[in-house]
């Protein structure tokens, strides 16, 4: 990720012994991250077993030594995966009853498919205020990108109020952080998901998505969430343009990184019965 920390760790730094202690704190906390979310995402244990995962993880994160701004960061990425492990679909047929409701234009009716709306709020919550008070210290791309991202899963669990009052500010974050950092990997996929998921009559753009997507897929850096998404996000965009038997081939590429995952086996039915 393209934090500009490593500034901030020498300006802070008295003795290259405490810079070397910092820097191998940040990487600790890296890889708290990177393991959590490799457990959302895998989705072969419960919501009850994943959050005594976090509340261990969390344990461990307290430990660290941290600057105000890598603790703030870092807090935001563990309680978003939080919060998404309370999201995510818990059946494949709920991925394609959610499907089918957009496709129908029941947007109001979205948030009947998700089962721990409180649970995920909460956390979502603490990541937004964590995120935040990081955006005040530095308000890089990185930083930018995660207040959109995390807001616009909030939007999809709050009351229609919240999403006409903090709407606007999820596109128009996530352009600042382009704008900052062109090059930012997760901010791309972002943008292209926008357009893919985002029905044509909101300002969607399927074909525009998908192309944005594929852009990335010869692009080093790309971790396994990143091409799980760029894979998922190419291969919804195809089955919502009829295209079903390309998006299965993508599928399978996901299939490759999170065999498991709910959210992928719904698209591929929903690809499979569409052909």
């Amino acid at each position: 990720m393209n934090l500009r920390l490593s500034t901030a760790v020498l300006l802070i730094t008295l003795t290259a012994g405490s810079h070397l202690y910092a820097s191998e704190a940040v990487k600790k906390a890296e890889t708290l991250v990177t393991d959590f979310r490799e457990i959302v995402f895998r989705q072969d244990t419960g919501d009850s077993e994943i959050k005594s995962e976090f509340d261990e993880v969390m344990k461990e994160f307290r430990t660290l030594s941290l600057e105000e701004s890598e603790s703030l960061y870092y807090e935001s990425l563990l309680e978003y995966w939080m919060g998404r492990a309370y999201q995510s679909f818990d059946k494949v047929e709920t991925v394609i009853n959610h499907h089918n409701d957009v496709q129908n234009g029941k947007y109001m009716k979205l948030k009947r498919h998700y089962s721990a709306i409180d649970e995920t709020i909460y956390h979502y919550d603490r990541s937004l205020q964590a995120i935040e008070a990081y955006l005040k210290i530095n308000s890089d791309s990185e930083g930018l990108r995660q207040y959109s991202e995390v807001q616009g899963q909030m939007i999809l669990m709050r009351p229609p109020g919240y999403a006409l009052k903090n709407g606007m500010s999820v596109k128009r974050t996530l352009k600042k952080s382009l704008k900052l950092n062109p090059d930012n990997i997760k901010s791309i996929i972002m943008d292209g998901a926008s357009d893919i998921y985002t029905p044509s009559a909101y300002g969607g753009n399927v074909d525009k998505g998908i192309a944005r997507l594929e852009e990335l897929i010869p692009r080093p850096g790309c971790d396994r969430e990143d091409l799980f998404n760029i894979y998922t996000g190419i291969a919804y965009g195809l089955i919502i343009s009829e295209r079903e038997s390309e998006a299965l081939s993508w599928l399978g590429k996901a299939e490759e990184i999170f065999p498991h995952n709910i959210y992928l086996n719904g698209l591929k039915q929903l690809a499979a019965e569409g052909q």
